[in-house]
């Protein structure tokens, strides 16, 4: 992944009459000083648009990028409160960390075909998006890539997928997912699981959920904030709980932890505030920091 870094030359700058700034050679848009804006088109033979150009412009409701752009930097629009629409060209390829994350007035945004990934946290917290189609092509999302989108209904993870990070639908609870045929991906009652049978995001609905036997670890973030889910059950085949993997889990009263289990991780079932206690095998030789919360008795079997 090429980064976008801030070293294009800024001495003779160009302001444009709406007060964002360009390189010399109008090749990098470089900054927004002008925090009144509202509608934007970028200009034609721009090539990159810096990190965080965009960022907090708390005024901005639809900018328009022209196929010229190749890059998009990471943060670019962070923050953007009122940006309601998005037009990205086939010229772009990554929407990268953090670039619409906090744009809680985006309400839907066309990808481009040419797009091969979404990277960490690009998405999160926005909160009115309600439609997306991820393009046949996109091989890898990061972490967290939809993180409290809490208005997103529908998404097809296409067959190309091959990366999915952790944590990608945490707190989507309208959300309802598919899996084309293809995918290193399977969708079994609600639980997304990798083809190494790592548990990677729960979209189940269930106050009761019984993990299934394929399951050999419960991932980074897996079960965050799902509220309401009051009881779990561990199949054998689990080893390991990794860190936050129920976090903030406010509804779960009763765990069952099987003697496959060799480690549970950091803040694992903390803020699990009815979680009174837990009997942990003593096949467990590792428990993170903070892995269960404070009033929560741990019995050791």
């Amino acid at each position: 992944m090429n980064v976008i870094n801030s070293e294009a030359d800024d001495s003779g700058r160009i302001t444009d009459e709406q007060g964002v700034i360009y390189s010399s050679d109008g090749t990098y848009l470089l900054w927004n000083a002008n925090h009144r804006l509202t509608e934007y088109t970028v200009k034609p033979g721009t090539k990159f648009i810096r990190r965080g150009a965009f960022c907090d412009c708390k005024s901005l409701e639809s900018i328009i990028i022209p196929d010229s752009v190749t890059e998009i930097g990471e943060a670019a629009f962070m923050g953007c409160d009122s940006l309601q629409r998005v037009e990205i060209p086939e010229s772009v390829t990554e929407i990268r960390d953090k670039t619409f994350k906090l744009c809680k007035a985006l309400r839907s945004i066309n990808l481009p075909a040419s797009l091969t990934s979404i990277d960490c946290y690009a998405f999160t917290e926005c909160q009115t998006l309600r439609e997306l189609v991820i393009p046949e092509g996109v091989t890898s999302i990061g972490d967290g890539a939809f993180m409290q989108c809490g208005s997103l209904r529908h998404l097809i993870l296409p067959k190309t997928l091959r990366l999915l990070g952790d944590n990608p639908f945490a707190c989507c609870p309208e959300l309802q997912l598919e899996i084309a045929d293809g995918a290193d991906y399977k969708l079994l009652n609600g639980l997304l699981i990798d083809k190494k049978g790592k548990l990677v995001s729960s979209l189940s609905k269930l106050p009761e959920i019984i993990i299934p036997d394929l399951v050999k670890a419960i991932g980074n973030g897996a079960f965050y904030g799902c509220r309401t889910i009051r009881s779990i059950i561990l199949s054998n085949s689990v080893t390991v709980i990794e860190d936050d993997a129920f976090l903030y889990c406010e509804e779960l009263r009763c765990v069952t932890i099987p003697t496959s289990v060799t480690g549970i991780g950091y803040r694992a079932f903390y803020g699990c505030e009815n979680l009174q206690s837990v009997q942990v095998p003593k096949s467990v030789t590792t428990i993170g920091y903070h892995a269960f919360p404070e009033e929560c008795e741990i019995i050791q079997v």
